[in-house]
């Protein structure tokens, strides 16, 4: 407890107003689970996380194959079959899997 000179009031710590001033930049919050009074910062929104697509187009093919996936594995699995299926390769060379590693976007 602290005694303020002017009124002779004594307040609490935890009587303080505890909010940071608004204003645009990263949030703090003010609870970090263990009860203490430090502040940690909290970042908002959180990061985007893209997945990775492929294009027949980018790779110089004149086909409008485009498509997505959760990861570069099942999108290589997606390409695979897309080329044995549509341009009737059974198998990608190693030249041609790098050309395409390097328009994964």
């Amino acid at each position: 407890m602290t005694r303020t000179k002017r009124a002779g009031i004594r307040r609490r710590r935890s009587d303080r107003s505890s909010s940071p001033p608004d204003d645009t930049g990263p949030r703090l919050c003010h609870s970090n689970g263990s009860g203490s009074s430090l502040y940690t910062r909290v970042r908002y929104p959180p990061p985007v996380i893209s997945m990775p697509s492929f294009k027949c187009k980018d790779i110089g093919m004149k086909c409008e194959f485009e498509t997505t996936a959760e990861n570069e594995f099942d999108l290589e699995q997606k390409i695979a079959d897309h080329a044995r299926e549509v341009h009737g390769k059974e198998n990608l060379s190693a030249e041609e899997w790098m050309q395409i590693k390097k328009t994964i976007h």
